[in-house]
């Protein structure tokens, strides 16, 4: 059974989930991490480095108590859930008659993890020394795993990522920590370490912002608002022109402001010089389109408290409810000529209904009052009806017949087959796309909407069997693997990147999902449709959850094509080649 009275102690109030999950690592005497894992999250392995890590639902059922209120405790006490929820959109869009399903969809519209921020574990010497003297035991403090957060907002000192004597860092992938409470591995006491205090006032301004952010625990804010409250700031302070934001203008203010060097500490994109739309107030799947580290930046600027910041919100919102009454009283003002129109339209709605060929001339004969008033005021309207009734007249049919639907199974069927087919065939994978699978057929069929409605089964089984990016990137990565075991290459992700024309991004994420051992499958006889199976991959594979994408190539990935040098090889060489394409491998 779980201690769970050693496990969540009210001792420890701002601790992060790592930090719980070490400290039951180390007070059950368990030398074992996997079991460790097993015991709380039946799991073999788990990283708890992401911002709200995945399974707590299952950690919540296994405490005591009510396992919807522990699911509440863990997400707003031990992890960065309260820092990111007032910009991730809309609450409302989150409603829901059961909280479990709300906290499910908040969680799953904030990022899994920030750029520039993952593998690093932060401490601050001064509170972990604290931490010992007034409770025993040291803990990882979430603040200082906040993103852009570099120095410790109590005390000022500069936060450190591995042991100040070997340079081990504190953060390994699918492992617990354990710093804060055993000596390093070369024998050296963290609590020892020197504080390093923080000479940026910069960086000060932002860890006590960012603790402002957390412990008030504000709700969500609709994105519309928080870009009028933005813009609404940005004007005040002389960045505008006319109804316009110059933001350009503001961004190069707000950097010459904070200055190059601490702006860059904190955003990887800015320390990369990708600034093109740095600042941008665009909404995407009901979501500001910026990361978190550009808010708290844009807000300490703007704002200078968290809490300013708020209240600039909750006055913005007054003045858009006042504005939304004031426009619906000017809708009551427009209704009485709107409900007027409404009605005539629904006459000449009813007359076409009747009469489906009627053209204006009939209109004129059948409904003259409607007709006139109409094409004094609603004109436009009144012709497209007449042309969409047109239009409708002259279409062709393009209904089913039983010919048809004898075509559609048997290119239904050449379709499945074609697909299998390319599935198994050996050697240099092609990707099953849509004009490969159409062009098995014996007569050339055109994707578009009638040829949909004429070959509905056809079409159907096209998106069944037509392969996503992230099942060729895989199956890619295989028949790699494979060919470079055979000619007695090293098999590592970058030249598993340089072999298969798979983005190294790519590559690393579908490894961690899949969990495969490269250099254990690397078998001749390997059956890559079989290996795909087995990892739960078909061919209409969306990617890994922790991708946060659809495809391969949307906003998540820039590609980075090297500049051709003489020093740029292909690593099986010509020979290798020449020898595939004898064997008849390559296709």
């Amino acid at each position: 059974m779980l201690p769970a009275i050693s496990f969540f102690p009210p001792a420890f109030p701002s601790e992060t989930l790592n930090s719980r999950v070490s400290r039951y690592h180390i007070m059950s005497g368990n030398s074992t991490q996997g079991k460790t894992i097993a015991e709380l999250f039946q799991q073999s392995s788990l990283g708890l480095s992401q911002i709200v890590p995945p399974h707590l639902d299952v950690l919540a059922l296994r405490l005591p108590g009510d396992a919807s209120e522990n699911l509440k405790s863990i997400i707003h006490e031990n992890t960065l859930f309260p820092l990111f929820l007032p910009f991730i959109g809309r609450a409302e869009l989150m409603q829901s008659s059961s909280a479990d399903s709300w906290y499910g969809g908040m969680i799953s519209r904030m990022p899994r993890r920030v750029v520039g921020k993952h593998g690093e574990s932060y401490l601050c010497p001064d509170c972990l020394r604290e931490d010992d003297d007034a409770c025993g035991l040291a803990y990882w403090h979430r603040e200082h795993q906040a993103p852009g957060v570099t120095v410790c907002w109590k005390h000022k000192t500069a936060l450190i990522s591995c042991c100040p004597n070997c340079s081990f860092p504190f953060q390994r992938l699918n492992k617990l920590l354990t710093a804060p409470w055993l000596p390093c591995r070369c024998g050296y006491e963290l609590k020892n370490a020197l504080s390093l205090t923080s000479t940026s006032e910069f960086e000060n301004f932002y860890a006590k912002f960012v603790i402002d952010l957390i412990d008030a625990r504000y709700a969500p804010i609709s994105p519309e608002l928080l870009i009028k409250t933005y813009r609404e700031k940005i004007k005040s302070k002389g960045f505008s022109r006319g109804s316009n934001v110059r933001l350009n203008d503001f961004i190069a203010s707000m950097i010459g402001s904070l200055g190059e060097g601490f702006i860059a500490s904190v955003d990887p994109a800015f320390s990369a010089k990708k600034t093109l739309s740095w600042l941008r107030f665009h909404v995407i799947d009901g979501v500001l389109d910026m990361p978190i580290t550009r808010h708290v930046l844009l807000g300490m600027h703007l704002f200078g408290t968290a809490e300013n910041m708020m209240e600039a919100v909750r006055k913005q919102a007054e003045l858009m409810i006042d504005a939304s009454t004031l426009s619906k009283k000017t809708e009551r003002e427009q209704e009485k000529p709107n409900q007027l129109r409404s009605e005539h339209r629904k006459r000449i709605l009813l007359e076409k209904k009747r009469d489906s060929s009627l053209t204006m001339q009939g209109l004129w004969k059948k409904a003259l009052r409607s007709t006139e008033w109409l094409f004094d005021n609603d004109k436009v309207w009144l012709e497209k009806v007449i042309m969409d009734s047109q239009k409708r007249l002259t279409k062709l049919d393009t209904r089913q017949t039983e010919d048809d639907a004898r075509l559609d199974e048997s290119y239904a069927n050449l379709v499945e087959q074609n697909a299998r087919r390319m599935l198994e065939l050996d050697g240099k994978p092609l990707q099953i796309t849509i004009g490969r699978l159409l062009a098995c057929l014996p007569k050339k069929i055109a994707q578009c909407a009638t040829r949909r409605e004429k070959y509905p089964l056809l079409f159907s089984r096209i998106d069944q069997y037509r392969e996503s990016s992230w099942c060729f990137g895989a199956r890619r990565i295989l028949w790699t693997i494979v060919l470079m075991k055979q000619n007695e290459l090293a098999i590592n992700p970058g030249n598993i990147c340089m072999a298969s024309k798979v983005g190294h991004q790519v590559i690393l994420k579908i490894i961690e999902f899949t969990r495969w051992d490269c250099e254990g499958m690397a078998n001749p006889r390997l059956h890559i449709p079989t290996e795909l199976a087995k990892a739960g991959i078909g061919l209409t594979w969306r990617g890994p959850e922790l991708a946060g994408m659809s495809e391969i190539g949307g906003r998540g990935y820039v590609s980075h094509r090297p500049e051709r040098s003489s020093k740029n090889v292909d690593i099986f060489g010509r020979d290798i080649k020449k020898k595939e394409e004898a064997d008849g491998r390559l296709t």
